[in-house]
Parts: C-alpha cells; sequence; structure tokens
C-alpha cells in the first residue's frame, strides 16, 4: 500500500467510485498454506490477476450500478492440481485519504436478531469514530451474514459531509476491517471471509461482491441515495402492480395448531379485511421428527391438518380474491421425511442426527431440492414463499475434517442457494420470494438481489423492540422489502397489550409500526369481535393510502431512541414528492408535545395535512411546512398518530 499518495477531494471520489488501491497494488490479499502468496501479476483493464507459482487467477468484475458500483470478486484454478490451502482471504481492499476523511467516522448497524431487551442490538444504529491509528471490526458468526452486524455501512466524516456506503455480499460468515493506517494519513476497508479452502483444479468460485455507493451530504443523504440504489439496480421489481402488498401469515399467531378448518375461518376473515395474500407458514407438510416442521416432506402434505387436501384449499384462497403463499425450508431436511431417505448422500450432520443440513455445493442435491420446489409451487398455484433457513449451518461444515475441503463446501453452498433462488425467480416470475433466516439473520447484497421481501425479525412482540426494528432497517434498507407483522400472540396478552375482546387494545403505537414497511397481519381474528375485524379492516385501508410512499425516500426526524422515554418519529416521501406520510411514536416520553419537521417536499408545492387519529388538518406550502413545522400533540403516553401529506390545489 502506497502510504504517501495523498490525492484531493475530487482525486478521492474517483477512486471511491472504482475502490482499487493503486496502480499495481492487487486489490486483494490471501495466503497460501499459511504463507503470504508472493507476487502476482497482472491488473489489466478486464481486473485479471495472475500467481504464476499456482496457476491462480483473480478477476475482479465492476459493472456501474446507479450512482454506484459493484465489485465482484471470483478466483480460478488453472492449475493440474489442487490449489494449496487458501486463508486470510480479503477480496475486496478499498483506501482513501484522510484529507477528505477527518477523522473517519464509521455508522453501522446490529443484523436481524430477535431482541429480547432494549434498546437491543438488532437493528440498532451505531456511531465509530477512528480518532487515532485503531481500526473498527465488524462480521458475521455461526454461518449467517446478518447474524451479528449487518454487512452494510457507511463510511463517512465528523461533520457528515459526504461518505461511501458499502454493502457486502456473501450469505456466510464475513469480515470487514475499516482501520486508521499507521501513519493516520489514511483509511483503509478491507473485507473478506474467515474461512480456509482449496480450489479443485480447473474449479472457478465466485468469492464475494461489494457495492460502493458514493453521496454527498449527511447520513440521510446517504440513505437514500443508498435506498434508492438498491431498489432501482439491485432488487428485483415487485410481482404484480410493482407496489408492496398486505399479507397473512399464519405462523405467530397460530403456529403448528392450524389445520383446514382453522384457516377457513381466518380466510374468511382476512377476505373481509381486504388482504392480498394468505399464507400458510410451517408445519404444511407431514412432520418427520420434529413437530412444528416437516422440513423434507414437502412433497407429502400433513393430511391429518387438510383431509380435503391443501390444494383445494388453496384454490379457496384464490377464489377470495387472495394470492396463495407457502413456508419453505429447502436447506434443511428433518429425519425421517423423503428427502432424508432419497438424499442421504448430500445431507450433512451436526452430530444430532435429527436435523440435516442440505449440501447445495453438490448438483444432485440442488437439481433435486429444485425439482421438489417446482412440483409444489405448480401444484399449488403458489405466488408467495417465505424462503427459511432456519439452521445455524456452521455447525455443520465444520464436521468436515479437511479444512480445505469444508471452505469449499461452504463456498459452493451458498452459490448453489443463489442458483436456486435464481432459478425459482426465473420459472415463476409472478413468485413472490421473502427471505427469512430465524428472523433477519441472513441480510446481505447477494440475498437483497434475490428477494422481494424480508422478514427482519422473529421479535414480533414488544412494540419498542419493533419499532427500533423498522426505524434501524429503514436507515439502510428500502422500505418496500421490509416485514413486520401485526399480532397479539401471548406476549402481548401476557403483557396486557391485547384482549380479542377489545378492539381498542390494539393500539395505534403498534399497529403504526407496520405503516414502515409492508404490512402483515398474523392475528387469528375468527375469535375476536367484529369491532376488532372491523378495526383490522381499518389499519389496512390507512396503509393503503401511504404503501405507495414506501417506493420513496425514508427521513428519521428523531434520533433513534437509547430509551423508552424518548419519542419517535419517521417520514416517508413518494418519489414524485406529491405526498408523504409522519409516524409520531411518544412511548413514555414526559413531554406530550413535538414539533415534526418534515422533510423533501416540493417548497413550492401546497400540502394538506390530515392526523388520521386526531382528525386535525390544516393546509401550508412545502416551504413553511419544512421550515416551521407543525406540532403533534399525544396527550397519553405509549400513543402514537399517523399523519398524511397530500398534495392539495391553490
Amino acid at each position: 500500500m502506497n502510504n504517501t499518495h495523498k490525492p484531493d477531494r475530487k482525486t478521492s471520489i474517483a477512486r471511491a467510485r472504482t475502490g482499487l488501491p493503486p496502480e499495481g497494488v492487487p486489490p486483494f490479499s490471501l495466503r497460501m498454506d499459511g504463507q503470504p502468496a508472493g507476487e502476482w501479476l497482472g491488473g489489466d483493464e478486464a481486473g485479471n490477476w495472475v500467481h504464476p507459482a499456482s496457476g491462480l487467477k483473480f478477476k475482479v468484475q465492476q459493472t456501474p450500478r446507479g450512482r454506484g458500483i459493484e465489485h465482484v470478486a471470483f478466483l480460478e484454478n488453472t492449475g493440474s492440481g489442487d490449489s494449496p490451502l487458501l486463508d486470510n482471504l480479503d477480496f475486496f481492499r478499498w483506501s482513501g485519504s484522510c484529507d477528505v476523511l477527518v477523522p473517519p467516522v464509521i455508522l453501522h448497524c446490529g443484523g436481524g436478531l430477535t431482541d429480547a431487551t432494549y434498546p437491543g442490538n438488532a437493528w440498532r444504529v451505531r456511531r465509530t469514530e477512528l480518532p487515532d491509528w485503531s481500526a473498527l471490526h465488524l462480521g458475521s458468526v455461526r454461518g449467517r451474514s446478518s447474524a451479528k452486524d449487518l454487512p452494510l455501512f457507511f463510511l463517512t466524516d465528523m461533520e457528515e459531509r459526504s461518505g461511501l456506503a458499502f454493502v457486502v455480499g456473501y450469505s456466510g460468515n464475513w469480515k470487514a476491517r475499516i482501520m486508521r493506517e499507521e501513519n493516520s494519513e489514511g483509511v483503509r476497508v478491507d473485507i473478506g471471509l474467515p474461512l480456509a479452502f482449496r480450489i479443485p483444479a480447473g474449479e472457478q468460485v465466485r468469492l464475494g461482491s461489494v457495492l460502493l455507493v458514493p453521496y454527498e451530504g449527511n447520513l440521510s443523504a446517504g440513505t437514500n441515495v443508498l435506498r434508492n440504489t438498491l431498489r432501482e439496480n439491485i432488487c428485483p421489481p415487485l410481482p404484480g402492480d410493482g407496489t408492496a402488498r398486505s399479507v397473512f401469515v399464519s405462523w405467530f399467531g397460530i403456529q403448528h395448531e392450524g389445520n383446514e378448518a382453522v384457516f377457513s375461518r381466518e380466510l374468511e376473515c382476512y377476505r373481509a379485511v381486504g388482504t392480498s395474500v394468505f399464507e400458510i407458514d410451517a408445519a404444511w407438510s407431514k412432520q418427520g421428527l420434529h413437530k412444528d416442521y416437516g422440513a423434507g416432506n414437502w412433497l407429502r402434505e400433513d393430511q391429518e391438518k387438510f383431509p380435503g387436501g391443501l390444494a383445494p384449499f388453496a384454490n379457496k384462497v384464490r377464489s377470495a380474491g387472495m394470492d396463495f403463499g407457502l413456508w419453505i425450508e429447502p436447506e434443511t431436511v428433518e429425519a425421517g421425511t423423503i428427502l432424508h431417505q432419497e438424499l442421504g448422500d448430500y445431507l450433512l450432520d451436526d452430530g444430532n442426527g435429527k436435523r440435516f443440513l442440505l449440501d447445495l455445493s453438490k448438483r444432485e442435491a440442488l437439481d433435486r431440492i429444485f425439482a421438489v420446489l417446482e412440483e409444489v409451487f405448480e401444484k399449488y398455484g403458489v405466488r408467495w414463499t417465505r424462503f427459511d433457513s432456519n439452521l445455524e449451518p456452521e455447525p455443520f461444515w465444520n464436521t468436515i475434517s479437511d479444512p480445505g475441503l469444508r471452505g469449499w463446501t461452504e463456498l459452493r453452498h451458498f452459490q448453489g442457494v443463489y442458483e436456486l433462488l435464481d432459478r425459482l425467480m426465473a420459472r415463476f416470475p409472478d413468485l413472490h420470494l421473502e427471505s427469512c433466516s430465524s428472523g433477519g439473520m441472513r441480510i446481505d447484497l447477494e440475498i437483497l438481489r434475490r428477494s422481494h421481501s424480508i422478514w427482519i425479525s422473529d421479535n414480533t412482540s414488544f412494540p419498542a423492540t419493533m419499532r427500533q426494528h423498522i426505524g434501524g432497517a429503514n436507515r439502510f434498507l428500502p422500505s418496500h422489502l421490509l416485514h413486520v407483522e401485526l399480532v397479539g400472540d401471548y406476549s402481548l396478552v401476557r403483557n396486557g397489550f391485547f384482549d380479542p375482546d377489545d378492539a381498542s387494545s390494539f393500539p395505534p403505537e403498534h399497529y403504526l409500526i407496520g405503516f414502515g414497511g409492508l404490512l402483515g397481519f398474523g392475528q387469528p381474528l375468527a375469535g375476536c369481535t367484529a369491532a376488532t375485524r372491523a378495526k383490522f379492516a381499518a389499519i389496512l385501508k390507512s396503509w393503503n393510502e401511504v404503501r405507495m410512499n414506501l417506493q420513496g425516500d425514508f427521513f428519521a426526524l428523531t434520533p433513534q431512541p437509547e430509551t423508552l422515554a424518548a419519542w419517535e418519529v419517521w417520514q416517508f416521501v413518494a418519489a414524485d414528492r406529491s405526498s408523504a406520510h409522519v409516524i409520531a411514536f411518544r412511548r413514555l416520553s414526559d413531554s406530550p408535545i413535538r414539533t415534526i419537521h418534515p422533510c423533501g417536499l416540493l417548497p413550492g408545492g401546497r400540502y394538506r395535512v390530515t392526523g388520521k387519529i386526531s382528525g386535525t388538518c390544516f393546509e401550508a406550502d412545502g416551504e413553511n411546512l419544512m421550515a416551521m413545522g407543525f406540532p403533534c400533540e399525544l396527550t397519553e403516553k405509549g400513543n402514537a398518530e399517523l399523519f398524511l401529506i397530500e398534495t392539495a390545489s391553490r
């Protein structure tokens, strides 16, 4: 690394777009059999680097993605034998000058964990400063990309004048080191994989990807540049009319106790509510040794639960004007299931002998599970699927004694996951794919490019925790991806939040969280009063009024709270600036009034502001609204308000 190079601001931004170190320096590093690799030759315009001694070829593929550029790293063994044992791999290296970033500041976030404390680690935004020779280490654990840190962070300066967003694309364990170099004149970002592996002769592997997005302005500006880049250039278009849809998901309200009779009653209720999708979650297929799931019996439905068959029930859903959805967990195979018997040679056992990881590094396993899912989706007419992954894969890979084969199996497994998703999307273009991994524990660039929505956390209970999740996630990801669910489950009943006989017990503080993303329902309504069912219909009607705003910008009008005794205010603005909605939460603050200063409106536009709960209504010019703000009064602690901001004629 050439530490004496001190580019000016313009040069640094240009280099930020390429992400490459100085000319002649490889944009990667690794060891071979525990030793430094030695000299690499090349660095041509095609991004090829050759290691003559081993026959390895490293390739960096760069592709413009809107305002950003994506870097994808490949490693190929052109030799006649297996490669040396490769480790300590950084497949992406970027460096910049502290003339631009004085001192460097990293804005990063916890992954999609299921927290039960407040504030928890999940989706909690953190600010780390590097005032001197120092480093921040980010990464994942247990083989899932967002099981610790979200693989997405911003690098900026103390004043937040400009910055870079980094989005990592690898779905297992990754590592990032953001460091101040020893002479304090530069800052460097190294991103890699903490595994060892050997590449067989003639094989090539995709190591990982990084999306780099430069922006001008503060974190709010960077947030929206990044969200727009992801939405327009990475995420697949939403099926149907291209907007977020509402969905009923059975798991958190019903779990494994669902059956044809239970679902038929709920179907009638949610048809009346007006939801777009009715999804049956886990435990629809015949169980193996695990009572809840039946993973591996995808071709054998549970006939005790569906004596009339699942296909006729799917027809009922379509007759009710809704799309039919189904949960799957393709990488998991339970003992005693069809796939356990059929694919035993392609299963990895962590020693428990009850649940196995389907080894998608093997072509035979990949082709078979695709054929199974193709048959399932055709048979039931599936138009929505939650693609889940509940196993922590690392213990399964760790049973492979050869470290070179262990790492190779992991790398090839994720290539299999990506290929499976790609094949499903190509085969079923109208299918909505929702990514899930025990909540939001596998979210990264590669999953984003293959997901229409993301289940961001398994915590659907405590409103303040759910609010932290959706508020934090919106600071990094497009709103249309983010799925949260409204459900009065046992935790809410236990804590006094929900009474199925009392429509008022599902307060705005809880249901307005769902207005920050894709709106999901899980509450069983068949046993609720007519007033409660009508309330759910009214909630959905209000969400439908604002869902177009989820395709635009997000503004956090207050900092993310560190305590329950703080207000939190979000704003979502339509792409054409013609409408917006603001959600304000008081929670336990002693102050009943907050002045709200909206952002992103047309200064010369005329807007009508309506409080959907309070009934307040007034008009003002966009410039005045943004400059002067308007008051929000919530007289009771734990209350919330939804403001619609719509274009008004003069």
